[in-house]
């Protein structure tokens, strides 16, 4: 529910904490499944560009969109990234690479790039097992990063991606400036049919934004 007032264009309702169980919990809607689907979508620092920063502390997001289509045109979705414990005293940094984890609801969040596929039920439960068991992973700027996070379901889910690591100052790993721009570039395989059958991407209005000088 977006609250009455009117939003600018610019703005954007930050994403909130949410319970990662409620994930898993939100499937089991005793309700026959016809389709399942996994999306993927990034939002570079700056979109269509291999930075990754913007100079001003903007990274980027990377994060999952979970949807089971039911037989009775009903749907559950569920979009939610993966991030560092907020309100610490020393944000994460490369000096300072480890937190706590924490699950938002990003359902309002802006994306740049988004990479999709229709997934097996095998390949759909096995996303909400790792879900549900490994959740409470340590955050970890270079190794299990929202990058790192949106990734591993993606390989669940015989997606992968290429060329997703990159460095900044003091480290490197993978991350959205990176993973964002491979998508745009079309350096991504259905390992389930090793080649790009079965995947879809798009882009969000990438080339009518102006960047700022």
């Amino acid at each position: 529910h977006i609250n009455q007032r009117t939003l600018k264009p610019s703005e954007e309702i930050e994403s909130e904490p949410i319970d990662p169980f409620s994930i898993v919990d939100a499937f089991l809607d005793n309700k026959v499944a016809s389709h399942y689907a996994l999306l993927i979508l990034i939002k570079q620092p700056i979109a269509g560009q291999k930075k990754t920063n913007t100079g001003l502390g903007e990274v980027g997001h990377s994060f999952i969109s979970l949807i089971k289509y039911n037989e009775d045109q009903s749907a559950v979705n569920k979009t939610f990234g993966f991030y560092p414990e907020s309100g610490l005293l020393i944000p994460v940094n490369p000096i300072a690479p480890k937190a706590k984890s924490v699950i938002k609801d990003d359902s309002f969040h802006d994306w740049d790039q988004l990479l999709g596929k229709m997934v097996s039920k095998a390949q759909f439960e096995q996303i909400l097992e790792y879900i549900d068991h490994n959740i409470s992973n340590q955050y970890h700027l270079s190794h299990y990063n929202c990058s790192d996070f949106a990734l591993t379901l993606a390989q669940i889910a015989a997606i992968e991606i290429q060329d997703t690591v990159g460095p900044w100052p003091l480290g490197r790993g993978d991350n959205p400036a990176y993973m964002g721009q491979s998508v745009l570039s079309g350096k991504y395989l259905n390992l389930d049919t090793k080649n790009k059958e079965g995947l879809f991407s798009c882009s969000n209005n990438l080339f009518t934004k102006k960047n700022k000088k």
